[in-house]
């Protein structure tokens, strides 16, 4: 309650293309025994994390996994960066979901492998950098796949600026370390524009406009 905004946004946004559809609406809107759910999350107010997905150990293969998006974000952040952040923390959710799957049997190696490439065998990766390899993966095969979606949803959004918010939170990935120093800034910069309006100091508050990104009334 009290983001309708950004509520309305998450109601449109399983529905936006057939991928996110598929991953989204017939995976955890469809399945009594898998669950997401988007909340508030005031841990995070006064930070530069975006939001944070708790996917929790299934027990009787019951699925849950709460996602906490950052006030700030709902309250200031554009249309399109909130947006980003709900696919962003969704795909978490997913990679989680199915690699539970591939734990109890539901699905094998060789199908976990064909869509997680990168991430395909997480049993030999350290807790600790489960979602640093997670966004190895997403930094590899999905900032694409965001960015198509942003310009989906608003077909005036410049398609460079939209593959700019599409990199938000996945710095420090190899993808990124591979982008020189002047577009990593420039990324950086951007996303600042999608995410801090309302309480920057360093940026114009109507830089947004004059790229055709929204914001919430």
């Amino acid at each position: 309650n009290g983001y309708p905004c950004a509520q309305q946004l998450l109601t449109a946004f399983p529905n936006l293309d057939s991928e996110t559809k598929k991953y989204i609406q017939e995976v955890f809107g469809k399945n009594e025994d898998v669950n997401i759910k988007f909340f508030v999350d005031q841990s995070l107010s006064g930070t530069m994390t975006d939001g944070a997905t708790r996917s929790t150990p299934p027990t009787n293969l019951l699925f849950r996994s709460s996602v906490g998006i950052n006030p700030n974000v709902l309250n200031n952040g554009t249309k399109e960066y909130i947006l980003a952040v709900f696919y962003h923390e969704s795909l978490h959710a997913y990679i989680d979901f199915k690699y539970n799957q591939y734990l109890n049997g539901t699905i094998d190696s060789n199908t976990f492998k064909s869509e997680f490439p990168i991430f395909w065998n997480p049993t030999r990766i350290p807790e600790s950098q489960i979602e640093k390899q997670q966004h190895q993966e997403m930094a590899s095969n999905y900032v694409s796949k965001i960015t198509s979606l942003l310009l989906i949803y608003n077909p005036g959004l410049n398609p460079e600026m939209a593959n700019k918010i599409a990199w938000g939170g996945l710095e420090n990935t190899t993808a990124w370390n591979m982008k020189a120093n002047e577009k990593k800034n420039s990324i950086h910069d951007f996303c600042l524009i999608g995410r801090n309006i309302g309480y920057s100091s360093v940026l114009n508050n109507n830089n947004y406009q004059s790229y055709n990104l929204t914001k919430c009334p």
